[in-house]
């Protein structure tokens, strides 16, 4: 919902002839999903396009950094809660307070207070909340002590390091794939 707020932001004042495209680049399946959606917005924004590009979550990151340094960023960016601060202190994100201002759509008292509070940077609000996960640890027994735990290490920095030095040493189960790593990745590297 926030996203398609966003959107209409940006599109409010375009000239509907020249058929102006932004440019939204969202991870993982967050690009698949979205890109499902498309036809029906641009359905009811009529003249307004929206390129979706799909990018790997373990690599959104420095994709994005990149952008910031080449001055090729796209228009719109589904950010993760932990790397908002960071895109703001180096100002590749514009503040929203005039336009949430505005907005007959967004109003910070829709949302739980800790969440519309931490898209906000340095008193300005850089964000508004588009969906909220909570992630929960599941594990294989066998598997944790073949590395060498008698019990998942506490979360942190800790965790962190022994994922890399005990969970390395374990082959991935039968079925393992590239998405299982990211939605791993996703689990551990916010905590």
């Amino acid at each position: 919902m926030a996203l398609w707020a966003a959107i209409g932001f940006l599109g409010a004042g375009c000239d509907a002839t020249r058929a102006p495209t932004l440019e939204l680049w969202a991870a993982g399946s967050e690009g698949e999903i979205v890109s499902e959606l498309m036809p029906a917005f641009e359905a009811l924004h009529p003249g307004l396009r929206v390129r979706v590009q799909s990018i790997p979550f373990l690599g959104a990151h420095e994709k994005l950094l990149t952008a910031v340094v080449g001055e090729s960023t796209p228009d719109l960016a589904p950010l993760g809660n932990t790397w908002l601060p960071e895109f703001a202190m180096i100002g590749a994100l514009a503040p929203l307070d005039d336009a949430v201002a505005k907005s007959s759509v967004i109003r910070a008292a829709d949302y739980f207070e800790g969440v519309w509070d931490i898209n906000r940077y340095d008193g300005h609000q850089y964000g508004v909340p588009w969906y909220v996960d909570t992630r929960i640890l599941f594990y294989r027994r066998d598997l944790l002590e073949q590395a060498g735990f008698s019990a998942p290490p506490g979360f942190g920095h800790d965790f962190r390091l022994d994922y890399v030095d005990g969970w390395s040493q374990v082959a991935p189960p039968d079925g393992w794939t590239d998405a299982d790593t990211e939605q791993l990745e996703r689990f551990l590297w916010p905590s």
